[in-house]
Parts: C-alpha cells; sequence; structure tokens
C-alpha cells in the first residue's frame, strides 16, 4: 500500500491510452510475443514484468486492462513501456505476410504525445 504521501495510482479515474497503442499490444497479445513490460506499481514505483499477454479487455467500469498468461493484470493506464523480447520464427513469416503491422519496435508509451499520463 502506499505510504501516506503517496497516492494509490489505480485510486485514480481510469483515463483511457491511445488506440493505437492498444492496438500495438493486442497484436503482441494475438501473436504470442513475449514481452517485457515496464509499469507504474500501486505506490507509485517503476516496476517490470515478463511474459506473454494473454488478453487485453475492457472490464464494466470501462478501463482496459492486459492480462499476462500467468494470470497478472494490469490496467493499461499503468503501462510505461511494452517491448518485444525474443524473435519468434512464427510471427516473423506473419510479418512478411501483412507488411501493415511493424512488430519490430516496441511501445514506449511515456514518450507517446496520445499517452495522456505521462510519467511523474
Amino acid at each position: 500500500m502506499p505510504s501516506s504521501n503517496q497516492v494509490d495510482v489505480l485510486a485514480k479515474p481510469y483515463i483511457p491510452i491511445d488506440t493505437d497503442i492498444v492496438e500495438q499490444i493486442e497484436h503482441y497479445s494475438l501473436d504470442h510475443i513475449h514481452v517485457s513490460i515496464q509499469y507504474k506499481d500501486r505506490d507509485g514505483s517503476i516496476k517490470s514484468m515478463r511474459g506473454h499477454i494473454a488478453d487485453v479487455y475492457t472490464n464494466s467500469d470501462h478501463e482496459e486492462h492486459l492480462k499476462m498468461a500467468d494470470g497478472r493484470t494490469l490496467r493499461l493506464d499503468q503501462l510505461i513501456k511494452v517491448d518485444p523480447t525474443e524473435p519468434d520464427p512464427t510471427v516473423m513469416r506473419k510479418q512478411e505476410r501483412d507488411k501493415n503491422v511493424d512488430l519490430s519496435f516496441g511501445v514506449d508509451i511515456k514518450e507517446s504525445r496520445f499517452f495522456p499520463n505521462g510519467i511523474r
């Protein structure tokens, strides 16, 4: 839990992130790309995790979340950076078929003009 001088990040109202970023994260999920994620934890500290994104969904409160394959979940406005971390030959073949989807770069949310929260 946050100390008395820190604000719980998840206690703030959800601020949607840009749909282009959500679509990129969904591609990582659908193509089973192993990712490294940096995010802001409840206490405001920066944390990281690695794994596969199993799902990207919106809950009944209209908050967007991602669920990792191991069950961990994050609200999308907690995200700072999402990077692919391992080459997958099946994804490379899919990229060759679909030139409109470029998964060769990460999603650096803190530097995106579309991410309303930024990093504080």
